[in-house]
């Protein structure tokens, strides 16, 4: 582990765990991953400034977090297809992720 990352232990409810689960699969992404870009972002929305400027998760999501220039932005289509796999049930999502695997 980086000498500059610290370990949490953290209890949550199932279905927030599942919820949690479910997004990083989608967005391609480690559970960590995910949780540290949203409670990165809910920090930034609370006090703007309040995320430090190399502050990184070592992913190419970061930059939507951070401010950095992303040259992968995702495209129209992309987004659309997401907001679309978002609306199906949890199982529906899994079955479809399976088909790329």
């Amino acid at each position: 582990m980086d000498a500059e990352k610290t370990q949490l232990l953290l209890r949550l409810p199932a279905d927030l765990k599942a919820a949690l689960q479910r997004e990083a699969t989608l967005q391609g992404r480690k559970v960590t991953q995910e949780v540290v870009i949203r409670l990165t972002e809910s920090l930034k929305a609370v006090r703007p400034g309040g995320v430090p400027a190399n502050y990184s998760t070592g992913h190419k999501a970061t930059a939507a977090v951070t401010g950095e220039s992303d040259h992968t932005a995702q495209s129209d289509t992309e987004r659309a297809l997401l907001k679309i796999i978002k609306k199906m049930p949890p199982e529906q999502q899994q079955a479809l992720l399976t088909l790329f695997k």
